[in-house]
């Protein structure tokens, strides 16, 4: 006889996602919308919060036993909500929805890359790029350990900040770019943190933060503007079919104020000619 299914809450989502276990939180996910009406939105909303403190890495670069470098990115199940959700479009009707199970399917996977790369954490890095389970099998070879559930807790490199609010909105701005432009990742998240509530200001907050993630691509610079971006609050909403666009003039305007504020220092747009950005 089949069991009745427990009931589906959030609590219940948030804890499948942590401990990798995505075949259960996709089908929690799915019913919390179908069985009990929760927007769409609000679910990727809750997904997002429940992965974006463990999609941090330590550092870009990885050091091997063979003394080798080698990189490590960050997973980008996140950004994967923006396309399932331009994908909606596309589709129309119920068939919309089905991006958005894909992506909620590979979230639970991409949590603490940097353990799975050493094979210490379960995921699809360790699963299928690392082959971990043929170097640290289990006891059961039928079963590879590595798809999940997850046997630790996964780990935070990259705390919460309070919001600095020191200073004017201008200078606020110019100093949030340089710190994301120099890797200076509390700097940034912190001054974000404080811009973002002051709601007059948003679009030109978003402008700034959008302007450095395509401009100023460093391993420090990018962590700075995923956690931004990962935040999805205060008005930065990664749901938001605004932010797809993700276009405005404003951007061009505020970086070159930016770029005014540090005389013979690198034009905006141009970030690789300062040392080591790209």
């Amino acid at each position: 006889m089949a069991q009745p299914q427990t009931m589906a809450t959030v609590d219940r989502l948030r804890d499948e996602i942590q401990g990798v276990r995505y075949h259960e939180a996709t089908t929690t996910f799915c019913r919390l919308i179908a069985e009990q009406g929760r927007p769409l939105k609000d679910m990727i909303r809750q997904a997002i919060a429940a992965a974006a403190p463990y999609v941090q890495v330590p550092s870009h670069m990885m050091r091997l036993p063979t003394g080798e470098m080698r990189g490590v990115n960050y997973d980008h199940t996140i950004l994967g909500w923006r396309g399932a959700i331009a994908l909606m479009r596309e589709l129309g009707g119920r068939r919309g929805f089905l991006p958005n199970v894909q992506a909620m399917w590979y979230v639970p996977q991409g949590l603490n890359v940097w353990e799975q790369v050493i094979c210490e954490f379960p995921g699809h890095y360790a699963r299928d790029g690392e082959q971990c389970n043929r170097k640290f099998p289990g006891p059961d070879e039928d079963i590879n350990r590595f798809d999940g559930p997850a046997w630790i807790a996964p780990k935070i490199y990259f705390e919460d900040h309070e919001p600095i609010v020191a200073g004017s909105i201008e200078d606020r701005l110019a100093r949030m770019s340089w710190a994301i432009s120099e890797g200076d990742k509390e700097e940034a998240y912190g001054l974000f943190l404080g811009l973002a509530q002051e709601p007059e200001y948003r679009q030109h907050l978003k402008d700034a933060v959008l302007f450095a993630g395509m401009t100023c691509r460093t391993p420090s610079s990018t962590a700075a503007v995923i956690k931004i971006s990962a935040t999805g609050a205060f008005g930065y909403d990664p749901t938001s079919t605004d932010t797809l666009r993700g276009e405005s003039a404003d951007v061009h305007r505020q970086t070159r104020a930016v770029g005014r504020q540090r005389p013979g220092s690198c034009r905006p747009g141009c970030c690789h000619c300062r040392g080591g950005l790209n």
